[in-house]
């Protein structure tokens, strides 16, 4: 039960996004002229697991990272929609610059933000689901969070000495 209490704020994260990523994958399929892949069974299957892994976020946040980004490009490259897989990965970016060493944050950011938006580029080549705005969003996306991170985990330390 101590763990849970400790964990619980995890928990409620990962639970609060997973279930913010169905809302908005099932809302966003009227409003989305870009006509991305209907979510099916299968696509909200892998829009809840994309959640998962934030529940060990403070504890492997490099490791909750790279999850939480294979499980979005695995969702973007069935061709679902991205707009409601964001979110996980937005908490993952910024628990990476929370939480990681400065120097590490930086390189796993740096990676799989890299990663992220060159996936981006090419589905906006390759596909009609990824309008041309959708790179910008990502370099923003991908960079913001991560810089938030850092400057809270700069501010907590600065508080806790």
């Amino acid at each position: 039960m101590g763990f849970l209490m400790r964990r619980g704020g995890d928990l409620g994260i990962a639970l609060a996004f997973s279930a913010l990523s169905l809302v908005t994958a099932y809302t966003a399929q009227t409003q989305i002229s870009i006509d991305p892949k209907p979510y099916d069974p299968f696509g909200y299957v892998l829009l809840g697991l994309l959640a998962v892994p934030l529940f060990w976020r403070t504890r492997a946040p490099a490791l909750v990272l790279w999850c939480v980004a294979v499980m979005w490009s695995i969702i973007v490259g069935l061709s679902y929609s991205a707009d409601a897989a964001f979110f996980p990965l937005l908490v993952a970016l910024y628990t990476a610059g929370a939480y990681l060493p400065r120097r590490r944050a930086y390189f796993h950011g740096g990676l799989v933000g890299g990663a992220l938006i060159a996936w981006t580029v090419v589905g906006t080549f390759a596909t009609n689901a990824v309008p041309w705005t959708a790179t910008l969003t990502m370099i923003l996306g991908v960079a913001l969070p991560v810089v938030v991170g850092l400057a809270d985990r700069k501010r907590r330390e600065r508080i806790t000495y």
